[in-house]
């Protein structure tokens, strides 16, 4: 893990009763994990050691939850993993209780919102890849978090109203009086994946200041500390429709004979493929078509079940652990990944910018307050 990182947010946030320093590096020897984690893993006594633990203790906060368990029982009949679906805000208040109360029993947790996972727990998370997919997953998936899939997320429209090409070119597009009161946005403050979205664009400047000029053909006259937020402050100036959620923007813009766009995940897209909606993304919009969300699947430090975690986690990195994801529209952090569903192969031609955390765990609460006094 990115130690120095992972440090600072512990300094700064109260962590519910954290391990000290002497029992997290205990734990994390006899786990062998972080420092201690070997060049290759004997899995074989990764399995045994595994055999003598408790039933581990998984928190996602997907519905999918209890379907990699299945393919899992079938390789390990004799582990047990107790799936449980949350929603973020309740799994990590769950996990700040059960911490607060020096209880140390769930094992794994798999959700995103990365500010709220650095800012509550710090040094309780820990990054663990096995060692067959270290030269598959970069870096920059691997620290502070491993990045387990992501949820590409942009601008979509119907593309029945506009079957010849995309309404929306630029995102400052969106900032015109074409497109006054027709930009549909799931409320922020209530869907994390949004939130985060927006966030990210807020701290950019340089594309997004190349994308107004290519937009308006003048330099940016900024109000704002960064172009981002500038676009931000000038998008809702022009009167967007903010909705309860993501399935609202789906279900308006699939209903609508008319202009309007919004922004969605691309997960969505399996109900276009069942029919359920008519949408699809915005591509070659200027200066990108999405923000690469990430999710995350992190241990839990001091958990009594690390090695079934172990076995676990190399479980949903595989195809078949992690096709209830990879192959429903959030790909895999792998680079060999290939996606096998045809709906899905458009999302490997979008162009997309990567979350960044310290702007991210820097930026948020204030990106909040603006939110919130400007909506």
């Amino acid at each position: 893990m990115k130690r120095t990182l992972i440090a600072a947010v512990t300094a700064s946030f109260a962590v519910a009763a954290p391990l000290h320093a002497q029992q997290f590096d205990e734990w994390m020897e006899n786990a062998r994990m972080g420092v201690f984690a070997p060049a290759e893993e004997d899995w074989v006594a990764v399995l045994e050691a595994a055999m003598s633990e408790p039933p581990l203790q998984v928190y996602m906060t997907s519905s999918r939850v209890n379907m990699p368990i299945e393919t899992f029982k079938e390789l390990y009949p004799d582990l047990v993993v107790e799936g449980v679906n949350i929603p973020a805000a309740e799994m990590f208040e769950r996990v700040r209780r059960e911490r607060a109360s020096g209880n140390f029993n769930i094992g794994l947790l798999h959700a995103d919102d990365p500010e709220r996972y650095l800012q509550q727990f710090g040094d309780a998370l820990v990054s663990y890849v096995p060692p067959e997919f270290m030269d598959v997953i970069p870096q920059g998936a691997r620290d502070p978090l491993l990045i387990y899939r992501y949820l590409p997320t942009g601008v979509t429209y119907n593309p029945a109203t506009f079957p010849d090409a995309s309404p929306v070119t630029n995102i400052w597009d969106l900032t015109t009086e074409e497109f006054r009161g027709r930009v549909l946005i799931a409320d922020p403050l209530q869907t994390g994946s949004i939130l985060t979205y927006f966030v990210t664009l807020a701290g950019l400047h340089d594309d997004m200041a190349a994308a107004y000029q290519a937009r308006f053909g003048a330099p940016l006259d900024l109000r704002e500390e960064t172009a981002g937020m500038e676009w931000v402050r000038r998008l809702l100036e022009n009167q967007p429709v903010i909705v309860g959620g993501t399935r609202d923007v789906a279900e308006a813009i699939t209903n609508s004979d008319e202009l309007l766009v919004g922004f969605n995940n691309f997960s969505r897209m399996r109900e276009v493929s069942t029919g359920r909606y008519s949408f699809t993304f915005a591509m070659d919009m200027a200066p990108f078509d999405m923000v690469n969300l990430p999710t995350h699947l992190t241990v839990m430090a001091g958990n009594p079940s690390p090695n079934a975690a172990k076995l676990f986690v190399r479980h949903l990195l595989s195809d078949i652990g992690g096709a209830p994801w990879f192959e429903e529209g959030n790909p895999s952090s792998r680079t060999d990944w290939v996606p096998q569903t045809e709906w899905i192969q458009p999302i490997l031609r979008h162009s997309k910018v990567d979350v960044d955390y310290d702007h991210l765990l820097a930026a948020t609460d204030d990106f909040i307050d603006f939110w919130t006094i400007n909506r």
